[in-house]
């Protein structure tokens, strides 16, 4: 289940970030992008690199953006068991309107940067991954997800949010 959360990184892609331009960015298997509409800011797409203790954000223009905090996070999930007729399928909705918000000092230097990333993915359905989904996305007919354990299961998810950004040395 370590993948229904990897919309989450879309957010932390911002998190850390690292003065370079796009291009610059690595190719490796733990790369990922993210649309942006930033205030005042000719950025358009966020390119990232996943690290084990977070992500290093390039701008499309190059550049750093470093976030001091997240507003208005919506995640919507959807599960479908792969080849089920009829469909069986679940949408788990998360929120998060207050996310961490922004502050200290340097609250008047911030920039507001929409973002939203959709992805779909294919995992197996494990008994800890049912636990979570009759919580999560129950059913909405009869039977559970723990009848599904073994079988292929596609998420479509998408994920959005505002990531309120510090560009050093704009101010």
């Amino acid at each position: 289940m370590k993948r229904t959360l990897g919309a989450a990184v879309v957010a932390a892609a911002m998190a850390v970030g690292a003065a370079a331009p796009a291009a610059a960015a690595p190719d490796n298997k733990n790369t990922g992008g993210v649309d942006v509409v930033c205030d005042g800011l000719d950025v358009t797409h966020v390119s990232f690199i996943e690290q084990a203790n977070g992500a290093a954000a390039f701008l499309d223009g190059g550049g750093v953006a470093v976030a001091r905090g997240f507003t208005d996070n919506v995640d919507d999930q959807t599960f479908t068991v792969v080849g089920s007729d009829p469909v069986v399928s679940a949408t788990a909705h998360f929120t998060d309107p207050g996310g961490i918000k922004p502050g200290g000092g340097a609250a008047a230097d911030l920039v507001a940067c929409s973002f939203s990333a959709t992805f779909s993915d294919t995992f197996t359905l494990d008994a800890d991954g049912a636990t979570f989904l009759n919580t999560a996305a129950p059913l909405p007919a009869a039977g559970d997800w723990n009848d599904y354990v073994g079988e292929t299961i596609m998420i479509d998810d998408t994920f959005s949010g505002v990531a309120h950004v510090m560009i050093p040395g704009s101010h």
